[in-house]
């Protein structure tokens, strides 16, 4: 998968967990990011890095830092992983993106199928990519559509 796939990949998961801060959806989303990194010393950072966004976002403090911290997060993850365990990581991204839309969405089809190709299904104005040798992001909602 090329760079520019992997960081867009990396940006739906970032956005995901901003847009989860300050939800119902926050419980799960902040225990499926720290899945994600495993176990032991690296997942309470994780959960460390979790609870400090989600005060500052809720302070006030820039959603866009935020987002661009956890992407860059995932993106340094994702350049660490290869073969299975790649997949594993952008398949667990695609479930953090259904979380985040809430129950109703993960029932509905949310979740990650991986057989070579990922396919992403954006839902309540989530990002989505297609990953088949380049990458195409879609917004499914029309500019100025109400985010509830």
């Amino acid at each position: 998968m090329r760079g520019e796939a992997l960081r867009a990949v990396a940006a739906a998961g970032g956005a995901a967990v901003v847009r989860a801060a300050g939800t119902d959806a926050w419980a799960d989303v902040r225990e499926r990011t720290a899945e994600l990194f495993g176990g032991g010393a690296e997942r309470q950072q994780v959960l460390d890095a979790l609870d400090r966004t989600r005060a500052e976002l809720a302070a006030g403090d820039g959603a866009a830092d935020a987002g661009a911290q956890w992407r860059d997060r995932f993106a340094r993850r994702l350049d660490g992983l290869d073969g299975a365990e790649r997949l594993r990581f952008i398949g667990g991204l695609a479930e953090l993106a259904a979380a985040e839309a809430g129950p109703a969405a993960a029932g509905a089809g949310g979740g990650a199928t991986v057989q070579g190709d990922l396919s992403v299904r954006a839902e309540r104005g989530a990002v989505a990519g297609v990953f088949q040798g380049s990458v195409h992001l879609e917004n499914p909602r029309p500019p100025g559509a109400d985010q509830g």
